[in-house]
Order: C-alpha cells, then structure tokens, then sequence
C-alpha cells in the first residue's frame, strides 16, 4: 500500500465486532484531529485458527496433556465463563426481546436472497478484489435455503440459533479509507 513503517498503527479483538470497532476509531480520531486519513478494517481467518496444547512449553508430565481450541479461547466463549459459548448470549437476547426461530430464519432467508441477488448483479464487482484464489463469498453460494427452517438449534435443545441464522464460522476481511468529505474533494 506503499506506507512506511512509521506509520501509526493498532491492533484490536472485538471478534466478529473488530472491523466495526476499527471504523469507530477511525472517525474518532479523524473528528478529534488526530488524524486526516485513516485505513479502517477487519480480518478473521477462523479457518487457520490453531489448537494450543496448554503447558507444552514448558513440557508435559506423567498424565493426559490438554488441547485448547483458540477459536474458542479467544472469541467464541466467555473469558470470565469458561466454557459458555457466545451463542447462548444469542439465546438469552432472543428469549428476552422474543425474537423468534421463524422471524430469525426469515431474516437468514432474507439476508442470503440479497447477497445472492448483490453477487448475480455485480453490485459489489468493484470492491471485491480476489486473494488468491477466493474471488467470491462462498457462504451465499454453499447454503441450502429449503434446509434453514429444518436445522437443529445449535445451542439449546429448545433454543432458536442455528447454524444458518447466526454468524458461520468463515474467513473475511474488509477495509475502508476515511476522511472528511473536504479532503477528498481536494484529491
């Protein structure tokens, strides 16, 4: 991208929440005045995340050793809860705004018909750019629509998460520049 190596920068872990996260930090510090161009983005590559093997380092005694999957360590179950997954959160927002399993099924329908519809017509063509050879989301074009309302919750047995209208467990990544509206206009 042709930046140096001094060129501030951060890192943060919001898990799904992080590009999002890094945009409100961008605006914010460009209305502070701390700066006037800002990179904002997101990655998550849930497909490479690694087992860890706990006290390995420093050697493994008499007895069974433990593997720990960091997709869930480091994201996808509470840190102060071990082992409560973040989709029983789901359940428990669900249940207490009584969002139900048809209206959430209705919105997956709905969410994938639209990227379908954005990918057959190009509307995003100009913004996707190929990383090797992932060119397109491969989610919309995998799924199964006439399988969504025949899913098994994924986290209680009389829940209404599934596997298809909750988050899937993928690889993306986006960016976004920003800056005010006067500085773009300068070029």
């Amino acid at each position: 991208a042709g930046l140096s190596d001094a060129t501030p920068c951060a890192t943060l872990n919001k898990v799904c929440g992080s590009g999002m996260k890094a945009l409100m930090l961008g605006h914010d510090m460009i209305a502070a005045g701390s700066a006037e161009t800002v990179v904002a983005g997101g990655m998550e590559s849930m497909s490479n995340a690694p087992y860890l093997l706990d006290k390995a380092r420093a050697g493994q005694r008499l007895g069974h050793g433990r593997m720990l999957d960091h997709m869930f360590l480091d994201g996808l179950e509470d840190a102060y809860d071990r082992g409560r997954l973040m989709g029983t959160f789901a359940e428990d927002t669900a249940q207490h705004y009584r969002f139900t399993r048809e209206a959430q099924d209705a919105y997956a329908l709905e969410s994938l018909a639209r990227a379908k519809r954005a990918t057959a017509d190009g509307a995003f063509a100009d913004e996707i750019v190929a990383v090797g050879e992932a060119k397109s989301d491969e989610g919309p074009r995998k799924a199964r629509p006439e399988k969504i309302p025949t899913l098994k919750p994924a986290f209680r047995p009389d829940g209404t998460v599934t596997a298809a209208n909750a988050s899937s467990i993928s690889d993306g990544a986006a960016a976004l520049v920003l800056m005010r509206r006067s500085q773009a206009e300068r070029g």
